[in-house]
C-alpha cells in the first residue's frame, strides 16, 4: 500500500510538473510576442529577472496574485493564462 501511494505521489508530480511547463512556455510566448526583454518585465512587476525566468521555464509557478498582475501587464484575460487548449483565443485588442 505505501508504494502504491509513492507511485501515485510521484505521478501526481510529473502532472503538476507538466503543468508548470506548460504554463510556462504559454508565458514566455506572449513575452516574446510582444518584443519584452525578461529585464523589462521584471523591473515592471517588480521581481528579479531569475524569478521571470524561472516561472517561464516551469521551475517555480507565480502566485495567482503574480498571473494576474502578468496578464494585465501583457494584456490578456487572466483565463487565458489557465487556458491548455491549443486553439485558446488570444486577442491584442481585447477579450
Amino acid at each position: 500500500m505505501m508504494a502504491r501511494r509513492r507511485i501515485q505521489t510521484t505521478a501526481n508530480r510529473q502532472v503538476i510538473s507538466k503543468g508548470y511547463a506548460e504554463l510556462g512556455s504559454r508565458l514566455r510566448a506572449w513575452r516574446k510576442e510582444q518584443g519584452l526583454p525578461l529585464k523589462h518585465v521584471a523591473q515592471d512587476l517588480g521581481v528579479s529577472i531569475s524569478v521571470i525566468s524561472q516561472w517561464e521555464r516551469g521551475h517555480r509557478y507565480p502566485s495567482i496574485h503574480n498571473l494576474q498582475r502578468i496578464a494585465d501587464y501583457l494584456g490578456i484575460p487572466l483565463s487565458m493564462v489557465f487556458c491548455r487548449r491549443k486553439d485558446c483565443p488570444y486577442r491584442k485588442e481585447g477579450y
